[in-house]
């Protein structure tokens, strides 16, 4: 397999998967599909390893039916049981394959780090797992993170060793919160800070604090969904961000832990 590099703005007319190109295959989840990505060959007993009846190319998707050992006995995938036009047949796992499913796409990338470029048989080119700027899909919030020692940042949401800066201790203002997976409470959060040049990505810390400074009475929710609101409203002051989810975060108060809309609040919605 040839193996390039790329780097900045990509236009891809190619196969961008939505699998995890890795062998051996994830132990623990369901298998339903995986992708040749290099000719394979089949066999009729996974036993038998020593009379191969064919050889599948790349790059196709296949339908699993079965796996060695199972994909519930929390061990790593040996052999899939996949339908073929000769019938069903066994394929060893290796880096070959790989477990999901993909779709041809035509859109423009930005990468924004040297990544690996694989190719296959047939021109066919691929990257693994790349961060897309465009993918980021940040929501707009307002309030303040405080650091009190000095911190990496970046301009994107994306620690590469080479692009980082240090920023001193010190308030500064959050623009934008963006979450790796969506999810409230994980460990990949990042925050858009202004600083006073220029605006920088900064991954959430357990030693980095949150606050937002309300001036007038605020919605506050029990939840993060318009259906939650509380009768009672949240009263200005200064409190502390538990943790984020899109444009809502988590306050502290005296009676417990709310949910408001800080850019909503600052707007005086």
């Amino acid at each position: 397999m040839k193996r390039g590099y790329l780097y900045a703005v990509l236009y891809l007319a190619l196969m961008l998967a939505s699998i995890v190109y890795a062998s051996p295959a994830s132990a623990n989840l369901p298998v339903s599909s995986l992708v040749v990505l290099k000719d394979v060959p089949i066999y009729d007993d996974n036993r038998d390893t020593e009379h191969q009846v064919g050889v599948i190319s790349a790059t196709q998707e296949l339908k699993v039916k079965e796996t060695v050992p199972k994909w519930d006995e929390n061990e790593e995938i040996k052999w899939f049981l996949v339908e073929t036009w000769l019938g069903d047949k066994w394929i060893q796992a290796s880096d070959k394959v790989a477990t999901g499913g993909y779709r041809q796409l035509d859109r423009v990338i930005t990468l924004v780090q040297d990544t690996a470029l694989f190719e296959t048989e047939f021109g066919v080119k691929w990257v693994l797992e790349p961060f897309i700027w465009e993918d980021v899909k940040a929501a707009d919030v307002s309030f303040n993170v405080f650091l009190s020692k000095t911190a990496s940042v970046y301009p994107y949401p994306l620690a590469v060793k080479e692009q980082g800066e240090t920023v001193d201790p010190g308030k500064f203002p959050v623009k934008a919160v963006w979450m790796k997976g969506g999810r409230p409470f994980e460990n990949t959060t990042w925050l858009k800070v202004a600083l006073p040049n220029n605006e920088r990505w900064l991954l959430l810390g357990n030693d980095i604090s949150m606050q937002v400074t309300l001036h007038t009475e605020t919605r506050k929710f029990s939840a993060p969904y318009e259906q939650f609101e509380q009768t009672e409203s949240l009263q200005p002051g200064t409190y502390t961000i538990f943790t984020n989810s899109g444009e809502w975060s988590c306050v502290e108060t005296d009676s417990g832990k709310f949910w408001i809309r800080t850019s909503s609040a600052m707007q005086g919605d």
